[in-house]
């Protein structure tokens, strides 16, 4: 059995819920039906590939800007 498959936009949205507004991983993945480990990687890729964004608190427009 395979793992569900998210659209990049899905998980950007789980990952700037916790990074833009300091919400506890395991919060925000049961309140989208997730498993916590999953989100923790999608959050650890997310700052391996922004590391000057990591820290910012930044809103999705600005990161939409941004690209």
């Amino acid at each position: 059995m395979s793992a569900p498959k998210y659209s990049a936009g899905f998980e950007e949205q789980v990952v700037l819920g916790i990074v833009q507004k300091s919400r506890p991983m395991a919060g925000v993945a049961g309140s989208y039906g997730l498993v916590a480990q999953t989100v923790g990687n999608w959050v650890a890729r997310w700052r391996r590939e922004h590391p000057d964004l990591s820290t910012d608190a930044m809103t999705a427009e600005e990161h939409a800007e941004i690209k």
